[in-house]
């Protein structure tokens, strides 16, 4: 979502001067904005505003493709080499790393570590 403050300037009539639209945006992604932009100021010029079918938001970009990552044959790959008893060692091991250091908040996070390490209910061989 975007917001946005328009500001029109009137021009001297008797100069035959334009309205100047300013259009200022306060928050939100640039993209969004300039679209939205485009479409104000198109319509201020005079031009017919058509509505999106489909909104940007949902739009894929083409190279983005619509399969699932896990058919990805780069993550077939890395999933085939993966020892997950390898993995439990080397996560406990840098815990204990963490452990022997002798700055309290490096203890901290190797204690918050081992306690994610052994927790069922996130760490489970499937």
């Amino acid at each position: 979502m975007v917001s946005f403050r328009i500001r029109l300037f009137a021009g001297d009539e008797n100069l035959q001067q334009p309205v100047v639209v300013e259009i200022q945006r306060r928050s939100g992604p640039p993209s969004c904005f300039m679209r939205v932009c485009r479409k104000i100021l198109d319509g201020a010029e005079g031009a017919e505003i058509v509505a999106e079918d489909v909104p940007a938001r949902k739009k894929m970009p083409p190279w983005i493709k619509k399969t699932p990552v896990s058919g990805l044959m780069c993550i077939q790959e890395a999933a085939a080499k993966r020892d997950p008893e390898a993995e439990a060692n080397s996560g406990i091991y840098k815990s204990l790393d963490l452990l022997r250091s002798k700055d309290k908040d490096v203890n901290m996070l190797g204690l918050e570590n081992l306690c994610l390490l052994t927790d069922p209910l996130k760490t489970r061989p499937d």
